[in-house]
């Protein structure tokens, strides 16, 4: 909806993080979805654009694997993304 679109970009104005765990069970694989990629799609379908994005367009360097025990290790991507400078 929109204003949860709204509050996650409002959350990462304050310096909070915003994003999504998405899981593919056909590949097994789960997807850290930051907001800045997210804003992306949804602003290309309030524009007219495609409404859903496809699994090729996703990077995947933002792709999770389990390993060491540790099912979703999601705070690599965290890390990926300060790295980026995703977020102020």
């Amino acid at each position: 909806h929109e204003h949860q679109v709204e509050f996650m970009g409002n959350f990462e104005a304050q310096q909070g993080i915003a994003f999504f765990l998405i899981y593919y069970t056909a590949k097994d694989i789960f997807y850290y979805l930051p907001y800045e990629m997210l804003k992306f799609f949804w602003d290309r379908a309030k524009n007219g654009g495609r409404k859903s994005f496809r699994y090729d367009e996703l990077d995947e360097t933002y792709h999770m694997k389990g390993k060491n025990g540790i099912l979703v290790p999601f705070l690599e991507k965290i890390q990926k993304t300060f790295d980026k400078g995703l977020t102020i």
